[in-house]
């Protein structure tokens, strides 16, 4: 019995060893599948999280592309707008030049040619620079990398407006000049035709009119000092050309309007010189009496602007 109760002792003992291994065994593998779970449900929340955001990093780079390509939309049509504005002011002011080139009486023919031709060049380049501008425009890709940049074509095309056709930089001011150097030859043809009848009545006049015959010498040296002055005007800008970007024309061209200018001021002040003996003379022999019959002087002013 004794032995018995010793065996169902030690099984009663070892059962529960069993027991409480297995309920070990059972909490540890319980405790497992929890970690697990959470792993698992940690796993899940980043994996959400990292999904949540790339949908909002990919909705931020297409709201980027989307700003871009407005802001490149923007500035196309700017730079077409602009080069529409600019072209067109300068086709305008080449017509009215090429309208006063025709009204030009003392140019030579040559001169009057080379710069006409220029002028109507220059209104078809333009013209064919505009369409080009404006085709670049509908074909610049949008919302590329360097679509905009100075290296484009648009941007290109639109910057050799004031650049290569420098209409307001030379050919404006080259025209004024070679206007007013026409101007004072027609002047001084005036000039000349009144001197002469001075000279006329000057002689039929019994008296000692020696200083106003200094007065028509001066007059005579002024008219042909204006004319002088007005052909080295003509000289000085008629063969310039565009410089295109060239550096050096550019201040060979900048040097040759400056001297023409200086001479048209010359020329300018020259013939109000002779105008004002001209007018001495006429006033002293309408004051006597000696029936000048010339009336007032032709001249006017002269500018080179």
């Amino acid at each position: 019995m004794k032995k018995i109760k010793k065996v169902t002792l030690s099984m009663a003992i070892l059962a529960a060893g069993l027991i409480a291994l297995i309920s070990g065994f059972v909490t540890a593998t319980a405790s497992a599948q929890v970690r697990t779970s959470v792993v698992r449900a940690n796993l899940v929340a980043r994996m959400a999280s990292t999904t949540r955001f790339a949908s909002t990093t990919r909705m931020s780079s297409t709201t980027r592309q989307a700003m871009l390509e407005n802001r490149q939309n923007e500035a196309i049509s700017l730079i077409n707008g602009k080069s529409v504005q600019e072209i067109t002011s300068r086709v305008v002011s080449l017509n009215a030049l090429s309208t006063r080139l025709s009204s030009m009486k003392n140019l030579s023919a040559s001169e009057s040619s080379t710069l006409s031709n220029e002028i109507t060049t220059l209104i078809g380049e333009l013209t064919g620079l505009q369409a080009k501008i404006q085709a670049d425009a509908s074909s610049t890709s949008i919302g590329t990398a360097g679509a905009l940049a100075s290296t484009s074509p648009l941007r290109q095309d639109f910057t050799s407006i004031t650049k290569v056709y420098r209409v307001y930089a030379l050919v404006i001011p080259q025209t004024q000049i070679l206007a007013a150097a026409d101007r004072v030859n027609t002047i001084v043809i005036s000039l000349t035709t009144l001197s002469t009848k001075l000279q006329s009545r000057l002689s039929s006049v019994q008296s000692n009119f020696a200083s106003l015959q200094a007065d028509l010498t001066d007059l005579n040296t002024q008219t042909t000092n204006a004319q002088t002055q007005a052909a080295a005007a003509v000289t000085a800008v008629s063969s310039l050309v565009p410089d295109n970007g060239n550096a050096t024309v550019a201040v060979s061209n900048e040097a040759a309007l400056k001297s023409g200018r200086a001479n048209i001021v010359a020329a300018q002040k020259d013939i109000q010189a002779a105008d004002k003996d001209a007018h001495t003379i006429v006033v002293a022999l309408e004051g006597m009496h000696a029936g000048t019959g010339v009336g007032t002087t032709a001249s006017g002013t002269v500018s080179s602007q």
